[in-house]
């Protein structure tokens, strides 16, 4: 604290004073949390889907799929692959953006896939089901798209992970504080700015 001017010091709390919390990361603890979040509940859906065997929604009954099922998992899939993006894009690290990046960039790899079945990419990445068309598919394309290992689906979960690892390293640079206290952090921050 001696090193700075007293304008700096006074900032320095003046600034202290009028956050929270502040962090070492770009992005502020909250949005960190939200992309954690969608991250593991885009995995979740996607293992849903990836699943094999018993427990797998594409397990047939008499030779019959259950279409419901899949659609209701595939629409829960569609649903956090959303979320992701839009907590990802409200993100200012550059790690996160590239892992988002990634994962738009398979789904757009399977975009013509995706589409024979009733699911689009939108102008904002945001996948969208029609419920009519994707019912109507051929539900042996829609299970090559998301089941087992190399799949749509398991890449997806895939790229999920990586956005979760992501945002975990984000919140670890995270460095927070609350109320009048300055950290070393914060200070080093002004002295390079002013």
């Amino acid at each position: 604290l001696h090193l700075l001017s007293r304008r700096q010091r006074q900032m320095c709390i003046r600034d202290s004073d009028n956050s929270s919390s502040t962090s070492t990361s770009k992005d502020t603890v909250s949005t960190i949390a939200g992309v954690e979040k969608s991250a593991k509940n885009l995995k979740s859906a996607a293992d849903k889907l990836v699943q094999r065997g018993s427990e797998s929604v594409f397990k047939q009954t008499a030779g019959e799929y259950d279409t419901d099922k899949i659609y209701d998992a595939v629409n829960n899939f569609a649903s956090a692959y959303n979320d992701v993006i839009t907590k990802a894009s409200a993100s200012d690290s550059s790690s996160i953006e590239n892992a988002a990046r990634s994962m738009k960039n398979a789904t757009a790899v399977n975009a013509k896939a995706l589409s024979k079945i009733g699911i689009t990419i939108g102008s904002d990445n945001k996948l969208s089901v029609d419920e009519k068309t994707f019912k109507a598919a051929d539900m042996n394309s829609v299970k090559s798209l998301f089941n087992g290992n190399g799949s749509f689906g398991y890449q997806t979960e895939v790229k999920a992970s990586m956005i979760d690892s992501a945002a975990s390293l984000e919140a670890g640079r995270s460095n927070t504080y609350t109320g009048r206290a300055v950290s070393y952090t914060h200070l080093r921050a002004h002295e390079t700015v002013l």
